[in-house]
């Protein structure tokens, strides 16, 4: 009943139905299945986290969110750079990792404004709460990214932040 159990257990459905998928199957019934169970291994790591009272900057409500959103940004970047390799990125992955990206932003936003419930919450989190690591973190980790994919689809704005030539 642990949620530790259960992210072993969507783990395990994961991985099989990935090994089947990469060997034999294929079938696209199969890879949707495997892709919730991926999803629950992430929303499960991030209700494992939540409920850590002995680590309080981790016991909040939003880090389940946070797991999933990092982990499907995370994935769709890899799959985004895998499938740029191996002939052209798609519009409609490159405009959800876009999507990705910017509602990380917006919950690293949420995890920020977490009331502290306790000293050492409030301790955990004052250095993140720094403008300086609010920029490198939202700038370089949220803002950056989101540019980039803009100015690969040549879109002027984002080319013209970057200083570059679209198209």
């Amino acid at each position: 009943r642990s949620w530790m159990s259960r992210e072993s257990g969507f783990a395990l459905v994961f991985i099989v139905l990935a090994l089947l998928d990469t060997l034999f199957l294929a079938q696209p019934a199969v890879q949707a299945v495997a892709a919730l169970a991926g999803l629950g291994v992430a929303l499960s790591q991030g209700l494992v986290l939540a409920n850590a009272k002995g680590v309080p900057a981790w016991s909040v409500p939003v880090m389940p969110w946070h797991f999933v959103v990092s982990g499907l940004t995370s994935g769709g970047g890899a799959l985004l750079v895998l499938v740029g390799l191996f002939g052209g990125a798609s519009a409609v992955l490159s405009s959800l990792v876009l999507v990705l990206t910017a509602v990380g932003g917006l919950v690293w936003l949420r995890y920020l404004a977490t009331p502290p419930h306790t000293p050492t919450f409030a301790r955990s989190v004052a250095v993140l709460r720094r403008p300086a690591w609010q920029a490198g973190i939202l700038g370089l980790g949220h803002g950056l990214p989101i540019v980039l994919l803009a100015a690969a689809w040549g879109l002027p704005a984002a080319a013209a932040a970057l200083g570059v030539s679209a198209g």
